[in-house]
């Protein structure tokens, strides 16, 4: 009869060492907005066609005057998917995609951005995201607040 060992057999490989607990869940959440890479891709490739081969007089005036509106709107639509992408967060992702539109559409009307004016903008959507922030929190304990309690089912009969 073999003797056992008192070495554990157990290769290294089993243990789930938290480092590689948190890159699994990391690429748990990337992988839930995958398929906003390949929409941003898709934004992406019309917005440059559209910058090579419409004329920037053919669309500056469309409903506003000196607006280019479709240009802005494929810009905004590939930058938004762009930064839910990257920041993992739908909110957050929209307004930096709308911080960046801002400051594209303002250097489009010849507005001089100084480190000042977009201090301000950034100061402006912090505010818009900490009330948004503050709003959905206090809207959801609101929501828990007023549910019925249930008992809770018997399982066994």
């Amino acid at each position: 009869m073999k003797a056992r060992t008192r070495i554990s057999t157990t290769s290294s490989a089993a243990y789930n060492w938290p480092l590689l607990q948190f890159e699994q869940a990391w690429l748990q959440h990337y992988f839930r907005y995958l398929p906003l890479l390949g929409i941003w891709l898709g934004f992406l490739f019309l917005t440059l066609i559209f910058l090579t081969q419409v004329s920037p007089a053919q669309v500056q005036n469309l409903l506003f005057a000196n607006s280019y509106l479709p240009f802005h709107l494929l810009s905004f639509l590939s930058l938004s998917c762009l930064c839910i992408f990257v920041l993992l967060h739908t909110r957050r992702g929209l307004l930096v995609a709308l911080y960046l539109q801002t400051l594209l559409f303002l250097k489009l009307q010849q507005f001089q951005i100084t480190l000042e004016l977009a201090a301000e903008l950034v100061v402006f959507f912090v505010i818009i995201e900490a009330l948004t922030s503050v709003g959905t929190f206090f809207f959801a304990h609101e929501n828990v607040r007023q549910t019925p309690h249930r008992r809770p089912r018997n399982r066994h009969p």
